[in-house]
């Protein structure tokens, strides 16, 4: 697998410069509008799959922007990103020798990565593919896909379609390989597992349960199928039979991804309650708790030799851990949740951007690179709300909002710089400084407008009129107007009589 990163990396290196981020460019205008290009990108997406290369020499992260490529002994190290899908790519595998890589999207599509870093996309000329949610591979190489379109496909190591296996009636959430290559385990919203044969692609065995099926898992001698549902059950079924061995304990919390440990004595678990459990699989008793994430983890995906274990979260945070110690060893940078607002500052220097993860961040462009300056924590997200940021006229300081107040922090440390906060004006939707920088102008949920003296943190007006949640708000650039549009339908024009 170390031959597929260097040589990623050889030719990404070997590619044009990207534009640079200069300042004192053209304008953006009418006359240039259709010339535009992204410039720059500044986060690596969301997490949405984590697999192992079967050396462990590189960890495999599938999201929004695309399947990015870590180093297994340091996740801090740029990565590689292999782009071509249109949309995020939900599940993503490593073929069996490291050399090719599989990977499914909600754009509808597979793709079968080589070590060059182009890919082919594969197809099915029978059924249409439908926002592909699981991907992996048997021993010879072939490509084993499902998704919306109830159905798992099977291709060869050429791309050449082998079979569509059919019989699920709903989404397919997961699909899993034997180790033997004998076996096909699917999982689906029809709270049904189907055991397929690899070879002859038939069905062997339908188990039957109750609830949706939202992961799976064969033991490393194929004999047991361990599957997670949605009321937070973990079961075990013996493959031949499909006789319920045992179920995990609920209380536990919804188990969102498992994977067995490499002698198939354990299971490890991702639960909704922000713990990754260890169970017992003989006894199904709960062996370990580890704690971190103190959020929903989302993902686990054990390297082949079962000494480490990597785990993401709903935040997108995705952390390494030591499987013999549970020690916490490394985690990996740069992947944020949904990025809700930006804002140049006046030298266009550096850029703020707030995230629905709860944390507002600065970022230095200076000589066109973007380095992560330092974060700000703290903000309380409610359902519906935005964290908005902006840069003061002079750019001596960054605010940023969440559903309770303003926040003000001095640009050079990242410190607090004071608060706007009053329980009386409601819910922030948005905000603009004056072109002075004196004044903020504050939209909020309930239809006021409040204007808050900056240098003294009171209030110094509040503006009502709009009868629906007011969205934006905007000064002229001489500051005698400010604009505001509402929920109500309206756009209204504020200024001295």
């Amino acid at each position: 697998m170390k031959r597929f990163l260097i040589v990623l990396l050889v030719v990404l290196l070997t590619l044009p410069a990207g534009l640079a981020l200069a300042q004192g460019g053209t304008p953006i205008a009418v006359a240039n509008a259709a010339q535009v290009v992204q410039l720059a990108r500044f986060g690596r997406g969301t997490v949405l799959d984590l697999a192992w290369s079967p050396d462990g020499a590189t960890l495999l992260i599938g999201g929004s922007v695309g399947v990015w490529l870590y180093s297994g002994e340091d996740p801090t190290a740029p990565p590689v990103l292999l782009a071509g899908h249109t949309e995020g790519v939900f599940s993503a595998a490593f073929s069996p020798d490291g050399l090719s890589i599989a990977s499914g999207s909600s754009d509808d599509t597979v793709r079968l990565w080589d070590s060059t870093g182009g890919s082919i996309v594969l197809s099915d000329s029978t059924t249409r593919l439908n926002d592909l949610k699981a991907v992996t591979f048997l021993p010879d190489g072939s490509v084993v896909a499902a998704g919306s379109d109830y159905a798992v496909h099977v291709w060869d190591a050429a791309g050449t379609l082998r079979f569509t296996l059919a019989g699920h009636t709903r989404t397919v959430n997961a699909v899993i390989a034997s180790a033997d290559g004998s076996l096909i385990a699917s999982a689906s919203d029809d709270n049904a597992v189907r055991l397929w044969d690899a070879a002859a692609g038939v069905e062997k065995l339908v188990i039957q349960h109750t609830a949706a099926l939202k992961c799976v898992g064969l033991s490393p001698d194929g004999a047991i199928v361990a599957a997670g549902d949605s009321n937070g059950d973990t079961l075990l079924w013996d493959a031949a039979s499909g006789a319920q061995i045992a179920v995990f304990d609920r209380e536990r919390g919804r188990v969102n991804d498992l994977a067995f440990t490499p002698d198939g004595t354990q299971i490890i678990t991702a639960n909704d309650d922000g713990k990754i459990r260890f169970w017992d699989v003989a006894s199904a008793t709960e062996l370990a708790a580890w704690e971190g994430h103190g959020v929903e983890v989302t993902d686990v995906a054990l390297r082949a030799d079962g000494t480490r274990l990597a785990s993401a979260d709903v935040n997108e945070t995705v952390l390494i851990w030591d499987v013999a110690t549970g020690a916490q060893i490394a985690s990996v940078p740069g992947h944020t949740d949904t990025a809700l607002s930006a804002a140049f500052n006046p030298a266009a220097t550096q850029i703020v951007e707030g995230h629905s993860d709860s944390e507002v961040y600065l970022r230095d462009r200076a000589g066109g690179d973007i380095d992560a300056l330092y974060a700000v924590k703290g903000h309380m997200l409610i359902d519906g709300n935005t964290t908005t940021t902006a840069f003061s006229p002079d750019g001596s300081l960054f605010a940023s909002a969440d559903g309770f107040g303003v926040y003000l922090w001095d640009v050079t440390s990242g410190a607090s710089a004071g608060e706007l906060k009053n329980s009386d004006t409601g819910l922030i939707n948005s905000f603009a400084f004056s072109p002075d920088g004196t004044l903020l102008a504050v939209a909020t949920w309930d239809g006021p407008i409040v204007l808050w003296d900056v240098a003294g943190k009171t209030v110094a007006a509040v503006l009502n009129g709009h009868t629906g949640q007011v969205n934006s708000v905007s000064f002229s650039a001489d500051g005698a107007l400010l604009l505001s549009a509402s929920n109500d339908g309206t756009v209204r024009v504020w200024g001295l009589p």
